[in-house]
């Protein structure tokens, strides 16, 4: 199939053959690459006087332009996306940690497995009354939780193989419908 001008085409090669650009943001000659020019025009940079800039695509997936399911808007030639994100409380959905209290004294002031005693009875560990009995249930003050993490950023990029994103330079001029 022959190239159409402004296609864009994923090439595995490490050098770029004649008539295509990778696709790297740099700014063209309007003169150069004229039939290029009248599609694209200065979408991607350039003065559109004599230069017009071509997509960048490094480090970059492609969407498709226009309206989502979601309802987001895709422009063409914007680009959005991070490569790395630090998670905020607000990025976490609410929840809630249990844990299971024994109903029996504990034996040792380190709990293990988890798993966590009543006071021994006439101890200076806690104020408990030795009455009750079965799996205890508490709540805990918030203030007496904490946040665990150390906020620092985490990658954001789904797995990748990075291939040449190559542009037609010159090539087919598509047609339009009238």
């Amino acid at each position: 199939m022959d190239p159409i001008t402004g296609e864009i085409r994923f090439f595995a090669g490490p050098k770029i053959p004649v008539n295509w650009h990778a696709c790297d943001g740099s700014t063209v000659s309007i003169q150069q690459y004229p039939a290029l020019f009248s599609l694209i025009g200065t979408t991607y940079g350039g003065d559109g006087v004599s230069t017009f800039g071509l997509p960048d695509l490094r480090g970059r997936a492609i969407v498709s332009q226009g309206t989502a399911l979601s309802k987001t808007v895709y422009t063409l030639g914007s680009h959005g996306g991070t490569e790395t994100v630090t998670l905020a409380q607000d990025n976490i959905v609410t929840h809630t940690h249990s844990f299971t209290v024994g109903a029996t004294p504990a034996t040792t002031q380190s709990p293990s497995g988890s798993f966590l005693a009543e006071p021994q009875p006439n101890t200076t560990y806690a104020y408990v009354p030795t009455n009750i009995t079965g799996v205890k249930t508490a709540s805990i003050a918030a203030g007496a939780l904490t946040s665990s993490g150390g906020n620092q950023a985490h990658e954001n990029r789904q797995p990748y193989l990075p291939v040449n994103y190559l542009i037609c330079l010159n090539g087919i001029y598509p047609e339009f419908p009238s």
